[in-house]
C-alpha cells in the first residue's frame, strides 16, 4: 500500500483524481513549485483503521527546483527549501492528528513514504515531527 501511495504522489492529486485505494481518503496536499523548491506532498487517511500516510513526491525531472533540490540535498547533503516545505506540511498534519486524538480519544497510526528524494524527505520529516516544531519557517527543538 505504501508503494501505491508513493506512485500516486507523482501525480497532481485532487480529491477527485486520482482516486485513492478503497477505504482511503485524500486529506490534504501541499505544494511549492518555486524554482528553488519544487515540493509536492499528500496526506491520506483510512477512517476504518485510523491510519494516515504522508507522501513526499520524489524528483520530478520536469521541475527545475526539484532537480536542484535532489542534487544539492540528497547528493551533497545540504539544507534545501524542500526540507522546510516537507517539514511544515508534515508538522501541520501531525498537529491536527494530535488535536483530534485528544478531542475524540482516538489513536492514529502514521506512516511516511516515497522513494528517492521523497524517501529522503520522509526520513527528515519523521525526525522533524518527533523532535522539532515549525516556527516562522524554521524548526526548533520541541520544548
Amino acid at each position: 500500500m505504501l508503494a501505491h501511495f508513493a506512485s500516486v504522489a507523482h501525480l497532481d492529486c485532487t480529491h477527485e483524481e486520482p482516486k485513492p485505494s478503497d477505504g482511503w481518503q485524500l486529506l490534504k496536499t501541499a505544494s511549492n513549485f518555486g524554482i528553488k523548491n519544487g515540493y509536492f506532498g499528500t496526506a491520506y487517511w483510512h477512517p476504518e483503521h485510523q491510519q494516515v500516510v504522508i507522501t513526499h513526491r520524489a524528483t520530478d525531472i520536469k521541475n527545475f527546483g526539484a532537480l536542484v533540490t535532489h542534487v544539492k540535498g540528497v547528493f551533497f547533503n545540504n539544507c534545501v527549501n524542500q526540507m522546510s516545505s516537507a517539514g511544515i506540511f508534515a508538522n501541520k498534519v501531525v498537529a491536527v492528528l494530535q488535536a483530534t486524538e485528544r478531542d475524540r480519544k482516538v489513536s492514529f497510526k502514521l506512516f511516511f513514504t516515497d522513494q528517492s528524494l521523497g524517501g529522503w524527505l520522509a526520513q527528515i520529516t519523521i525526525f522533524t515531527t518527533e523532535y522539532s516544531e515549525g516556527k516562522g519557517g524554521t524548526f526548533r527543538k520541541k520544548q
